[in-house]
């Protein structure tokens, strides 16, 4: 299993609906859950596949070999203890997997690559976004701007924890409880455009996860491998002086596994996002403004209406209070992470609120603080067989920047 949650920050619903299909499919990737029955099992070794695919296709052949192997000593007990079930397509898989242990053994792994790979985002689209201002507030207003300087540096400390329900089909599976995950970014401001925009870098100093009592040894340690990796990762964005985030990249090890691309996918989304889109008038103590923009993420179309009212303004100094809607109806959803894997998305719903503390001097905020909480109904169809899986999150996030 490999859950990786990256999403740690902003307001917290901006978690929700890839965070729950991400979660969802990674519960049932090889996490043992006493008591599951033969669809749930059956769909776990499926999810194995597909992983050992992907790593395949990236030349992690060595790593490839190993998941291959461990689908294959799973299909050969599930044949053993579940006779008759799926068996054309239980023995169609295990014939698969077999002749993709041949081949990969066989072949020579090529050097992996010293490039970086960029990761794919989950970002607004800016062209898209919108920002209305609802009330203009008291006297005084002013328009507020982000103006930091060339050369200015950032330090972000984020902490997130998540709380999960999930249930498939009639089967409810063990409530989850993630540990607190951390992440600590440090950036600095690259360049200020004659239009506003700003140009920044930025670098993955410390990630980890909190030591908690009563956590799943496996989720633990499958968390700690995965986030790992993003320790020392480098990245650049550009934000316009309005807050409205035009690009944002993370890069990736050329060998970095599935999962790390996955969790990757959503730190874009999170830290683009923890930026608060500004209204173009001037506005005072009391004014209140709407932003709405698609996200794209994890294959999913989502709307998004974020709602802020700002309850003190002086000088580059403000505070606001902020609350997210997202939703997203019934559509396909085609995630590059689970090729070959068919997914309908019934229904996605989430809501959050929180509050933001902000120098206009600085890219982020200096404090943030938020709670959210999502639920989710999908369709997955392996093997033939269509399971529905329904899913509940809760969601307590919180940043500082010096």
């Amino acid at each position: 299993m490999s859950i990786t949650a990256f999403q740690k920050f902003s307001v917290g619903p901006r978690l929700t609906a890839a965070w729950i299909l991400f979660l969802v499919l990674s519960l049932f990737q090889g996490l043992p859950v006493k008591g599951a029955d033969t669809e749930a099992q059956y769909v776990r070794i499926y999810y194995t596949i597909l992983d050992a695919d992907t790593l395949a296709k990236n030349g992690q052949t060595a790593a490839a070999v190993t998941k291959y192997q461990q689908a294959q000593r799973a299909l050969e007990d599930y044949q053993k203890y579940n006779p008759g079930v799926y068996n054309k397509a239980v023995s169609y898989r295990l014939a698969y997997v077999t002749e993709k242990i041949k081949a990969a053994s066989n072949a020579q792994a090529a050097p992996e690559a010293e490039a970086t790979q960029t990761a794919a985002g989950g970002s607004p689209d800016a062209s898209k976004s919108k920002v209305k201002l609802l009330e203009p507030g008291a006297d005084p207003k002013k328009a507020l701007r982000m103006h930091p300087k060339a050369g200015d540096k950032q330090t972000v400390s984020f902490g997130l924890k998540i709380s999960m329900e999930t249930k498939m089909g009639e089967m409810a599976m063990p409530a989850m409880n993630l540990p607190t995950m951390n992440m600590t970014m440090d950036t600095t401001v690259k360049s200020v455009a004659q239009n506003g925009d700003i140009t920044y870098d930025l670098v993955m100093s410390d990630v980890s996860i909190s030591e908690e009592p009563g956590l799943m040894a496996q989720v633990a340690e499958a968390m700690k491998a995965s986030l790992g990796a993003a320790k020392g990762m480098t990245g650049s964005g550009v934000v316009t002086d309005h807050g409205v985030t035009k690009r944002y990249e993370l890069k990736l090890p050329a060998n970095a596994d599935p999962q790390l691309h996955q969790a990757m996918d959503q730190a874009k989304e999170m830290f683009a996002n923890l930026i608060l889109p500004l209204p173009a008038e001037p506005v005072g103590t009391g004014a209140k403004w709407e932003s709405t923009a698609p996200i794209k993420s994890q294959g999913m179309t989502i709307q998004q209406t974020t709602t802020c009212e700002l309850t003190g303004a002086q000088d580059d100094q403000i505070t606001a209070q902020v609350t997210i809607a997202q939703e997203a109806s019934n559509q396909k959803i085609s995630n590059p992470a689970m090729p070959g894997m068919k997914m309908d998305l019934k229904k996605m719903s989430g809501t959050g609120k929180g509050e933001r503390t902000w120098d206009l001097t600085k890219i982020f905020p200096s404090k943030s603080n938020s709670d959210g909480e999502a639920e989710t109904t999908m369709a997955i169809n392996a093997g033939g067989n269509t399971q529905t899986i329904e899913a509940k999150m809760t969601i307590k996030a919180q940043a500082e920047a010096k």
